[in-house]
């Protein structure tokens, strides 16, 4: 028997009397200038859970945005009795569906990020707020001191703040960066994010003159100026970093950690390469020896293959192989012989800097 019930299209913002007829199959309504049609039960489904003494309001996979408004409590409970899926819970058609939408979805997603961490992280790194740059560089500074003290002395933080001068007359546009030395026995060197530049005491005390320490530091700004700790953030732990800098929120929660570290410091073989060639512009530039950083990779070459003791010396830094560093020392060539060299700090000032760590 046919109940009354009020139909909207979908398309037009009014609604239609018409006349509902059901059946095993499904629903057939027609009204006044409109023609028949038919809704089968397989499409089927109620907008709201259906509630007693209620309208119930029917729509169809068919016609997305049509809605069929059935008043009729006797109608209502006869449609539930054939087709019990209206009154919700699992449904295995919808589920399957929904379910594949959501894989669909994911791979799409997963897709995307792939190749955003992988062939774009150099650009995602610019665009990492400063504010969380700079937290995510004091984090990992702390874990690679490892309780070690901070060395600092007026004459010693003089002339490195002198050695850095002489390098930034080779790059105008050098990046701001926050250059720390620890009382570590090592001989390395390390960037982390937000420009922040870690020299050790080892480093310092194993060189043999001012130009090889300054050719590490500018190695370690170029890093800085390439963002490549940044980089290789974004690499490995892109899918928050990226949250973060969407939301607004900190981000980086686990970069105090050394297993980060490791990863964080261990550059590309691109990255080293470049590094490279920007301490050798900005030395010759500023008018140092750039043989300075040679002198420095063939003290580097003779430690290579000896054993590693310590969590440090397995962080990576300047002693990447990769470029190995037989190569990079090819690469470095001498300044043109019309460029008039100077010292990076006076010898004065380089007997300070040794004893910087007292």
């Amino acid at each position: 028997m046919p109940v009354d019930a009020i139909y909207f299209d979908g398309q037009v913002a009014r609604d239609r009397p018409v006349s509902v007829n059901l059946d095993s199959q499904g629903l057939t309504f027609s009204g006044d200038g409109l023609p028949p049609r038919a809704w089968r039960m397989a499409g089927l489904f109620a907008v709201d859970p259906p509630v007693k003494g209620h309208t119930l309001r029917l729509a169809h996979d068919s016609q997305p945005g049509a809605r069929l408004v059935v008043h009729d409590e006797d109608f209502m409970a006869e449609l539930l009795a054939i087709a019990p899926h209206l009154k919700g819970g699992f449904n295995p058609k919808r589920a399957m569906k929904f379910s594949l939408w959501i894989g669909l979805s994911l791979a799409a997603f997963a897709g995307v990020m792939y190749f955003t961490l992988n062939y774009a992280p150099q650009k995602i790194a610019v665009l990492l707020p400063e504010e969380w740059r700079e937290r995510a560089g004091e984090q990992m500074e702390k874990a690679l001191a490892q309780g070690a003290k901070f060395c600092t002395t007026p004459a010693g933080d003089a002339a490195l703040s002198a050695m850095l001068a002489s390098l930034a007359e080779g790059d105008p546009d050098m990046p701001p960066i926050k250059v720390r030395v620890y009382d570590i026995g090592l001989m390395n060197a390390f960037t982390l994010p937000g420009g922040h530049i870690v020299l050790t005491r080892g480093l310092i005390n194993e060189t043999s003159g001012q130009d090889e320490v300054a050719g590490v530091l500018a190695h370690e700004i170029g890093h800085a100026a390439h963002r490549h700790p940044e980089a290789q953030l974004v690499r490995i732990m892109g899918v928050e970093i990226l949250l973060s800098v969407a939301t607004g929120t900190s981000g980086g929660g686990n970069t105090g950690s050394l297993a980060s570290l490791a990863a964080v410091l261990r550059s590309s073989r691109d990255a080293e390469r470049q590094a490279d060639t920007y301490a050798v512009d900005m030395m010759v530039a500023a008018k140092i020896d750039p043989t300075g950083l040679k002198r420095f990779f063939e003290k580097v070459l003779k430690e290579e293959g000896k054993p590693v003791n310590t969590t440090l010396s397995r962080l990576g830094s300047v002693f990447s192989t990769h470029p190995g560093t037989a190569e990079r020392i090819g690469l470095i060539k001498p300044a043109p012989t019309s460029i008039p060299l100077k010292p990076a700090i006076s010898d004065s000032q380089w007997t300070d800097l040794r004893k910087i760590c007292g």
